[in-house]
């Protein structure tokens, strides 16, 4: 497990769990994906699950953050309700792709 600091603007869309401020799904994608966009971390897209994601919430919460974020969850949606691929699977789409 990693814990990240974010900018105060940014500490929102959290329950209370135990004592722990833990993200919902959507939020913790946001995050992801501002912290690879201000290079703080480096993550495999195609690796997300995005299965039971709210795309309404989703969308809401990333006019908080910039727009090099926003732009790259505006082409996240697309994926929604899509699950892991497992190893096979992303040869198998990699090789449709090329």
């Amino acid at each position: 497990m990693e814990y990240r600091q974010l900018k105060e603007e940014y500490f929102f869309g959290y329950i209370l769990d135990n004592s722990l401020y833990v993200a919902e799904p959507e939020k913790a994608v946001l995050d992801q994906l501002y912290l690879l966009s201000i290079g703080k971390a480096t993550s495999d897209i195609s690796e997300w699950s995005l299965v039971g994601m709210e795309e309404n919430k989703f969308l809401d919460y990333s006019k908080r953050f910039p727009k090099r974020v926003q732009d790259k969850a505006n082409r996240l949606i697309l994926r929604f309700g899509e699950r892991v691929a497992t190893l096979k699977e992303k040869e198998s789409i990699k090789k449709e792709r090329d």
